[in-house]
């Protein structure tokens, strides 16, 4: 009996095997590049409040130093420092100045003020007088501001200050 004739192979596709080593190496470098996409809407959010919390911190301190009075005046779009000119009573963003000078958040963010327990309604243009004084006393007026990246699921962030320039612990709320 003569031995079958082998036909020769002609392979037409992929086997299985083959098909689910390629799904698992894809599968992988997917994870991989969604794990390395940073996540700039929380860190933006935190960067912010740290600065703003710094800034006010300054100047609270300054105002008691300096024994000058101090402001903090809210646009719709970001906000600005004022300093007490003495002799003729008025307020003045403090334009010229490096550190505290005036300052806008990213165009991404959204933000409400609250003033005691009121929300503010915040304009364009920068008001003639702050909304919040900080008094050479070491008293200044408690605020506090949400803030957030529009059209992003992360949790607002806040940033509170009471009427000493302290910032409560969130067990003292």
């Amino acid at each position: 009996m003569p031995a079958p004739e082998r036909l020769p192979r002609n392979p037409r596709g992929f086997t299985l095997l083959e098909l689910l080593v390629v799904l698992v190496i894809i599968g992988m470098m997917a994870s991989y590049a969604v794990l390395q996409i940073p996540d700039h809407g929380d860190k933006a959010v935190r960067e912010e409040l740290e600065r703003l919390r710094v800034l006010v911190r300054l100047a609270h301190d300054e105002a008691i130093l300096d024994g000058g009075d101090f402001g903090l005046g809210f646009t719709d779009t970001g906000y600005a420092f004022y300093a007490l000119d003495e002799e003729s009573g008025k307020w003045a963003p403090l334009a010229a100045d490096k550190t505290l000078r005036p300052r806008e958040f990213p165009q991404a963010m959204i933000f409400q003020l609250t003033i005691d327990d009121q929300l503010v309604e915040l304009k364009p243009k920068l008001p003639k007088k702050p909304q919040v004084f900080i008094y050479s006393s070491g008293e200044m007026t408690p605020f506090t501001l949400i803030l957030q990246i529009d059209d992003f699921d992360a949790e607002p962030a806040t940033i509170e200050f009471d009427e000493l320039g302290r910032q409560p612990k969130p067990e003292q709320r």
